[in-house]
């Protein structure tokens, strides 16, 4: 059954393609450009166990840089930009964000604010760029990308996040990326698992698409459950 799920998640990747070329990194690009006014949007759709489609949800939403909060770091100032929840138009956000910034080694994520009031502060490195495959770090859990925090995963907890490809191809509405990407394991506390989240960014665009696989007790393998998929974006 493993070796038939890495068949299947390598068939779902969307015409993914593996190599040994090096990141994408050439010109330097960010893996998510930050600057207020950005915005992602994104098409979600449920999978059945196997990869394929079940359906599409009907709303499209997505997340906006939304704006700046100057906050301490180590004794030093840090401007970090608010990662808020979107619609499809990008007109309503969210009150809460989370606050992320591109620190020497890639995306940093710093804490979390509600109407410009900090909630909570820390200092993660979360998804080193440029990076190899098999690097990992351990940071807070940031499933916020999309759609908030589904499983209302505690923001205490921290997770490994681990590089898996540096040149996978993504196929979106809005164009083919070749993408580097990360999983995340989601958990609900220090003990229990709920599954994977893949981040597919391609440098200098973002976040591209996710897929999320959920975990079974009873069987003891990974089950697909949600696929995300870029359909509208702006940059500045």
């Amino acid at each position: 059954m493993k070796r038939l799920l890495i068949f299947s998640f390598s068939l779902f990747l969307i015409s993914c393609h593996n190599s040994t070329e090096p990141p994408i990194d050439e010109n330097n690009e960010p893996l998510i450009p930050l600057a207020v006014g950005n915005y992602w949007v994104y098409q979600q759709y449920t999978l059945n166990n196997d990869g394929s489609i079940l359906y599409a949800e009907k709303l499209l939403s997505g997340f906006k840089i939304s704006d700046t909060l100057s906050v301490t770091l180590n004794g030093e100032k840090q401007i970090t930009f608010q990662c808020s929840r979107c619609d499809s138009s990008a007109n309503w956000t969210s009150s809460e964000a989370r606050l992320i910034y591109i620190g020497k080694d890639g995306i940093y994520y710093s804490g979390i604010t509600d109407n410009d009031t900090l909630k909570l502060s820390f200092n993660d490195l979360m998804f080193k760029y440029p990076a190899t495959k098999g690097e990992e770090t351990l940071a807070h859990t940031f499933y916020y990308e999309i759609f908030g925090n589904p499983e209302n995963i505690p923001d205490s907890i921290v997770t490994t996040y681990t590089c898996v490809s540096t040149d996978s191809l993504f196929s979106t509405p809005v164009g083919n990326f070749r993408c580097t990407v990360y999983k995340i394991k989601l958990m609900l506390d220090a003990v229990f698992y709920l599954g994977d989240v893949y981040y597919f960014f391609r440098p200098g665009v973002g976040l591209v698409g996710t897929i999320y696989m959920v975990y079974s007790y009873y069987t003891n393998e990974n089950y697909y459950a949600i696929k995300n998929v870029l359909v509208n974006y702006k940059l500045k």
